[in-house]
């Protein structure tokens, strides 16, 4: 809710609270959570603050063995957005070995291929990078995931030069979806 307002100083706040319940729960508990430290280090990606960010990343990852049922997404998630940090900071060798972890972890993310995509030198792998990518989209729009599948349009746009067009693509997007949890990370994706 916060990060939909773009009330970013209380969900800093909120999430400060999430991350440290889920760091008292790391080795002690059967059912752990994840997450609390990635959405943290968004949130302060968001507010400009890359540093803060990366550390509440690295925070997340040491979750990823615990065994948690979305450990593993969450972990490519994580990689995903220190790759888009790492792309920010001009860092494209550092960016492309962060997006290939969270392709390692979750095979089809779409937002890591597309970021993986951005620091290819021209080959003929990128260009079956950019097939995937197509390849994906389509996936989530036939699969009703109009949300997630302008999302990634729009990332690729971003991407490519083109973000002014992105914003019109993802309105018509959330206003057609009936409703749910799709598009809850648009505000501060690190790429869009």
């Amino acid at each position: 809710m916060y990060v939909a307002r773009q009330a970013f100083d209380r969900a800093e706040q909120e999430l400060h609270a999430g991350a440290t319940a889920q760091d008292a729960q790391q080795g002690s508990h059967a059912f752990t959570s994840v997450g609390s430290h990635w959405l943290l280090g968004l949130v302060r990606l968001a507010r400009g603050d890359e540093q803060g960010a990366l550390d509440a990343f690295q925070r997340e990852l040491t979750f990823e063995a615990t065994g948690q049922l979305y450990g593993r997404e969450c972990a490519a998630n994580t990689w995903y957005a220190i790759g888009a940090v790492l792309l920010r900071q001009g860092r494209r060798a550092e960016a492309a070995g962060a997006f290939e972890h969270a392709l390692d972890r979750v095979p089809g993310h779409l937002l890591a291929m597309i970021g993986l995509s951005t620091v290819q030198d021209p080959s003929p792998e990128r260009e079956e990078v950019h097939q995937n990518i197509a390849r994906r989209i389509g996936q989530l729009a036939a699969a009703g995931l109009v949300v997630d599948a302008a999302t990634g349009r729009a990332a690729l746009m971003a991407a490519t030069g083109a973000g002014d067009d992105a914003a019109p693509l993802l309105d018509e997007a959330l206003s057609a979806a009936a409703g749910g949890g799709g598009g809850r990370t648009i505000p501060f994706d690190p790429l869009l």
